[in-house]
């Protein structure tokens, strides 16, 4: 089934399917149409999934679960469809994991991007297909009312690069939280890894890609200081942080603008800052200030001091 192929470079004028795996994207917090439309703007054709096609829903999820797979598969063996891009992450990825078709996915290597609560799926792919994926920029996602439109068409562009094929410097800090060494270092690996409640949930199955020498990456939003305690002790008690290559950690942003009893980096670094490799806090990307894209699967250079991630081979080929 593995076939550790990557996806073919991103082309003028493909087709991007935009699919809705987790939730649906609910206006006015969502805005598809306005990721539609300059997705469109850039010169790419737009098709929709079923779930968002025809709004079908399923409480916190866009459709049920046989539904959102078949979705999923389609978007892979579809050979009309060059990429893959979801609306929106949101809650109900856990339950695709036994219903999608792998072995499609592995014969029909694709662009996939998302990220949040698409990190299972992710994972999964590169576990099981050897096919990297990309956490960045969503379809719905930073084109609502009140949200810096030319920020996120920044990040879009940095994404349509990596697509490209090409080896952008990612991260260094254009505004936002800045970002914080946690242990100084240069380290080399493979990225995986995601939102930290979906790959601590995922860890040490065979949905689960890491190993010896691999970067990890990790972010969320809203999560307490002791939700966090929780999640890296679960993964430290698994072996999971032992033998790393590096950690790279994203914002853990608080919408509602309550003071945590213990800002994140003081809890992270706590964890960290004992270990033998690099790591640093606040890469701006996914639930962030920032979307930079974060390319799973692929080997990179990670550099604390200065915070930057460099692509030591391309996304596509």
């Amino acid at each position: 089934m593995k076939s550790n192929s990557k996806p073919p470079r991103l082309r003028e004028g493909a087709t991007v399917a935009v699919i809705a795996p987790s939730s649906y994207p609910d206006y006015p917090h969502f805005n598809l149409y306005g990721g539609l439309e300059y997705i469109r703007s850039l010169g790419y054709r737009v098709v929709l999934g079923d779930t968002l096609k025809h709004a079908l829903m399923n409480g916190l999820t866009s459709a049920p679960p046989q539904e959102r797979a078949k979705e999923v598969n389609w978007a892979f063996t579809d050979k009309s469809v060059d990429a893959i891009i979801c609306a929106r992450g949101g809650v109900g990825s856990l339950e695709l994991l036994r219903l999608l078709d792998y072995e499609g996915i592995a014969s029909n290597p694709k662009p996939f991007v998302g990220y949040s609560d698409t990190t299972s799926i992710q994972n999964a792919v590169l576990s099981l297909c050897g096919l990297p994926t990309i956490q960045g920029p969503m379809a719905a996602v930073g084109f609502a009312g009140d949200s810096d439109i030319e920020r996120t068409k920044g990040y879009w562009a940095t994404l349509i690069s990596v697509l490209r094929g090409e080896t952008p410097t990612l991260g260094g800090w254009r505004g936002g939280p800045q970002p914080l060494t946690l242990k100084g270092g240069v380290g080399r690996g493979r990225l995986v890894g995601g939102n930290i409640i979906l790959y601590t949930l995922i860890a040490g199955s065979r949905f689960d890609p890491l190993t010896k020498g691999d970067i990890l990456f990790l972010e969320d939003i809203k999560e307490e200081a002791w939700r966090i305690s929780n999640h890296l002790a679960s993964l430290d008690a698994r072996g999971t942080l032992d033998e790393l290559g590096g950690v790279l950690i994203g914002e853990f942003p608080r919408e509602d603008g309550n003071p945590q009893p213990m800002r994140p980096e003081e809890q992270l670094r706590g964890v960290f800052s004992g270990k033998h490799y690099p790591s640093f806090i606040n890469y701006p990307c996914c639930h962030g200030y920032g979307r930079e894209p974060v390319p799973l699967g692929i080997r990179v250079e990670m550099d604390a001091y200065n915070y930057t991630v460099s692509l030591l081979e391309p996304f596509a080929e």
